[in-house]
């Protein structure tokens, strides 16, 4: 006889059958696709009306994005797998900008716009995690008439690990250390809102206030996993999420420590995953894999 048994902890529900352990993650796929934000949202659709001209030099750079941008994620936590942010409108011309050396951490950290600290470390959150470390290049195209420009293309060759931002939690920290300088680029800022932090120094650990740049963030919603089976020593499930997105299975026996069992990346939204599951209890989830 098969037993299903559900137990709502926290934002996700836990499913029994039998004597194994499906952790049912996320929102409804059927509504999985990548969302675009613009943060701040003020300039999403205007020009910022300032810019700021990088060329060269190291330099470390940091910028807190406020929860409340982010509310076409429904209050729900998603995987960031990019970012971009603007150039200024005075690129009229196609440009290429090139990072030798980048590193990119992200965080929740509950530092608001206005409350930012001018020691670096103070604003990170306990969950910082590095996004991106390796050459970084972005590509803007040609552009005439009015209106903000579209964002650079940005190119991460060497792969990212995506970022887990739950807008509930606390704003979203962006903190870049660009170990070799960069060539010459013209981001699109806004003089009056002084949410970032700079210094000519990769290492420095204090900064000063800087205006804020116009960013977009690519985000992609959890995966479901449904129709949990056990049979022979083996569980079954339905993962349902992203297209040629990998995702992880991992497994667990107390929700604390996770092992990596499986990757799977499929033409199809909806796949069926089957893993050995010989333990008598055990818990599985599935995490975005290298982007």
């Amino acid at each position: 006889m098969k037993i299903i048994k559900k137990v709502k902890r926290a934002c996700t529900n836990v499913a029994l059958i039998g004597t194994s352990l499906l952790l049912l993650v996320g929102i409804h796929s059927s509504q999985a696709a990548e969302i675009k934000i613009v943060s701040p949202s003020s300039c999403r659709n205007r020009e910022g009306e300032g810019a700021v001209e990088n060329c060269c030099p190291a330099f470390r750079y940091q910028q807190v994005f406020p929860a409340e941008d982010f509310a076409a994620l429904g209050n729900q936590p998603h995987w960031i797998v990019a970012f971009t942010w603007r150039p200024d409108q005075s690129v009229t011309n196609p440009l290429t900008v090139q990072l030798p050396d980048v590193q990119v951490r992200l965080s929740t950290t509950q530092r608001g716009p206005d409350d930012l600290s001018l020691q670096f470390d103070d604003n990170l959150g306990s969950d910082v995690t590095q996004f991106y470390r390796g050459p970084f290049i972005t590509v803007a195209d040609a552009h005439s008439g009015p209106g903000p420009r579209a964002f650079y293309h940005v190119d991460y060759p060497a792969g990212i690990t995506p970022y887990l931002y739950d807008p509930s939690k606390g704003n979203l920290l962006w903190d870049l250390i660009a170990w070799q300088g960069e060539s010459p680029a013209r981001a699109d800022q806004i003089p009056g809102m002084q949410t970032a932090l700079y210094v000519s120094d990769p290492l420095g650990s204090q900064g000063q206030r800087s205006p804020a740049a116009v960013f977009q963030f690519t985000f992609i919603p959890m995966p479901e996993l449904s129709n949990p089976t056990w049979s022979g020593g083996q569980f079954q499930f339905t993962l349902t999420g992203e297209t040629n997105v990998n995702y992880v299975i991992q497994a667990s026996t107390n929700l604390q420590s996770w092992t990596p069992l499986a990757t799977n990346s499929s033409p199809q939204a909806s796949r069926n995953i089957t893993i050995n599951a010989l333990n008598s209890r055990n818990f599985y989830r599935a995490v975005v894999g290298p982007y």
